[in-house]
């Protein structure tokens, strides 16, 4: 892993990438740190009327479908479109899918776009393999029954995307070797945008490499590793939001190697 932690993390600091990142409002700030934070470039261009010049040079295309309104879902959609006239890396965070309708019909059509990295908590992944309607907004609520290994795996291959699933362990896969990471603290469940911050590192991390699986699992362990570290010493959550971005600007292959719980699944 120690190989494969430092290529990707090297080629992102050496390429740093423009993400163009299509998110909601409420973790817009947090996401563009985060992602200067490992060495990349964010750009929140969200016009239709500059998106194909913005996605035309940018390394990938980051969608996030929280904060959802008639006007985000024409600019989710040019954007898609754009970023397969461009070939560019283009990566889905799925948030509240099988929460309501709208978020269910644009997840159903959108996943049919060609997408590398698709990233989610357990209801949101198990709602495109079961299209069931049992999500809980961003909170990671599922049978516990359900073999998440399983519902990764099938969401991989529906899709032909790499999958993400975070919770309280975390999965990788491509639909063919699966992953878990059994890093990450409760405090990232409680400060708004940890998942979107992700999702916003999973994009730069895609812009840098063609192997979107190690480059995912090299992320997620990333993250996971951070919130970690970012919890000691912390009084409360603020210290830990601050702590989290320290980290994600200071970590490197070794301490990622080093702390990183992972195992094939």
């Amino acid at each position: 892993m120690e190989k494969i932690f430092e290529r990707e993390l090297k080629t992102i600091k050496e390429k740093r990438p423009l993400i163009e990142c299509l998110t909601n409002n409420v973790t817009i700030n947090d996401v563009a740190n985060a992602i200067l934070a490992i060495g990349a470039s964010p750009i929140m261009a969200h016009s239709v009327l500059e998106l194909e010049d913005i996605i035309k040079n940018s390394g990938s295309v980051y969608i996030n479908l929280g904060g959802i309104c008639e006007e985000s879902l024409k600019e989710m959609r040019f954007a898609a479109k754009m970023a397969e006239k461009y070939q560019k890396p283009l990566v889905l965070d799925a948030v509240g899918a099988g929460s309501s309708s709208i978020r269910n019909e644009f997840t159903d059509g959108f996943i049919k776009n060609k997408i590398s990295i698709i990233h989610g908590n357990y209801s949101e992944i198990a709602y495109i393999v079961n299209k069931s309607s049992n999500s809980k907004g961003v909170d990671a609520s599922v049978d516990e029954s359900i073999s998440m290994v399983d519902v990764a795996i099938k969401a991989s291959q529906i899709t032909n995307s790499v999958i993400v699933v975070t919770g309280k362990i975390d999965y990788v896969t491509d639909g063919k070797t699966c992953y878990s990471i059994d890093n990450g603290v409760a405090e990232m469940q409680l400060v708004t945008g940890c998942g979107c911050m992700l999702t916003g590192l999973l994009s730069a991390g895609a812009a840098a490499t063609n192997n979107f699986l190690e480059s995912a699992l090299t992320i997620t362990t990333l993250m996971s590793v951070a919130g970690e570290r970012a919890k000691n010493g912390i009084r409360g959550l603020g210290d830990f939001h601050i702590n989290l971005i320290n980290e994600l600007s200071t970590i490197n292959y070794k301490i990622l190697k080093e702390g990183a719980k992972i195992e094939k699944c």
